[in-house]
């Protein structure tokens, strides 16, 4: 059996919202296995900041309007609940906002919020709302905490006059994609691989939350393993690919001067190097798609010619 400690983490693909990682080659089944874990883990474990209540000048409740703003309040709550937040401290920051309007329409932009060394804002031209006129006015307090997953608004904050409390969802991440495919270590094929896409509010990059996620596996695991007995410890992983990737390659197919239908017909099936299909049989190379009894024949012959050693 393929060891399970023997599979590598490939990031393919960055941005500041988007992460595309290759994970494997796992034994076959672990890969819905790994991939589910993950996911679950991604999706509601991960530390962020958000907005959980707001005061704002001459309101005292969310179905109220201001002389001049062109949202009304409520509209003017769900903006700011896009705003996204990096906070640094586990403590609730207090920010400000206060934007006067002018002879034109004025857009009032998360850019405006006055924030302190501990929180930065991650949109900054976000447009939470419009200000229409010269005694328009938005004049607001803000109240920033970390947290995880989602939390619903502490109505308890309404006894102090004015606050509005909302309702939270702390996660960075947005979503998550996962695709089990197929993997193949030398003649072995019925290997899995999970091809992780991680979407985030780029408060945190993809890298970053997923390093965070396999820390909260590894804390869950090392906790089962001490309350059942055993001894919690470092494993020495193979950071490696497995010997047989490590091969250089030195037949390539493309280069052997094979009959085209044989080189498509390897080339499609993922075969690089004729060094790969060495122990193969009649049975192996027939369930190559594409491969005919004469193609079959020139690759027996070609492999001797090479040296490489053939199941009969």
């Amino acid at each position: 059996m393929f060891q399970l400690n023997q599979f590598n983490v490939k990031k393919i693909e960055e941005r500041e919202d988007y992460g595309l990682f290759e994970i494997g080659p796992l034994p076959r089944g672990y890969g819905h296995t790994v991939a589910n874990i993950l996911r679950r883990i991604l999706m509601s474990s991960i530390e962020g900041a958000a907005i959980t209540s707001v005061k704002i000048g001459g309101i005292k409740h969310e179905y109220s309007s201001l002389e001049g703003v062109h949202d009304d309040i409520l509209k003017v709550l769900l903006g700011l609940k896009n705003v996204v937040l990096v906070s640094h401290s586990e403590d609730p920051q207090v920010l400000k906002l206060n934007v006067k309007g002018g002879a034109k329409a004025k857009e009032v932009k998360a850019g405006d919020i006055e924030t302190t060394g501990e929180v930065e804002i991650v949109n900054p031209d976000y447009v939470i709302t419009t200000l229409s006129g010269p005694k328009a006015k938005i004049e607001a307090e803000i109240i920033v905490e970390t947290g995880i997953g989602y939390k619903y608004p502490d109505e308890s904050k309404r006894k102090e006059i004015g606050v509005l409390p909302l309702d939270a969802n702390f996660s960075p991440v947005r979503r998550i994609n996962t695709r089990i495919v197929q993997a193949r270590v030398g003649q072995q094929t019925d290997l899995d691989q999970v091809n992780l896409e991680v979407y985030t509010n780029r408060a945190v990059k993809a890298s970053d939350v997923l390093l965070k996620a396999v820390q909260a596996l590894d804390e869950v695991a090392n906790r089962f393993v001490s309350l059942l007995g055993g001894t919690p410890k470092e494993i020495e992983y193979i950071q490696d690919e497995p010997e047989v990737e490590e091969k250089k390659v030195q037949l390539p197919i493309e280069d052997l001067g094979l009959s085209t239908r044989l080189t498509n017909a390897l080339v499609n099936s993922h075969y690089k190097d004729l060094v790969e299909l060495e122990g193969m049989g009649m049975e192996d190379f027939m369930s190559i798609k594409g491969m005919g009894q004469k193609s079959v024949e020139e690759l027996y012959e070609v492999m001797k010619e090479n040296g490489l050693e053939t199941k009969e």
